[in-house]
């Protein structure tokens, strides 16, 4: 395969990864029953998590940057 068609699908599989990410955060509410503390903090910490992983490796993607 050819190393710029390589480079270029490796740039859209991280903006789709990354976009994805995005979506589940903006879609993440806290529905009006009751939830477990825990379980809640567990989910919001995941994603602040996997934020942090994406600034610090700087998307891991110059052209995503």
């Amino acid at each position: 395969m050819d190393r710029s068609f390589t480079t270029i699908k490796t740039i859209f599989a991280k903006y789709d990864e990354i976009d994805g990410f995005i979506s589940a955060c903006r879609d993440f509410y806290i529905q009006k029953t009751t939830y477990l503390l825990v379980f809640l903090f567990q989910k919001v910490q995941s994603k602040l998590q996997q934020a942090e992983t994406y600034l610090n490796k700087d998307l891991e993607n110059e052209y995503v940057k």
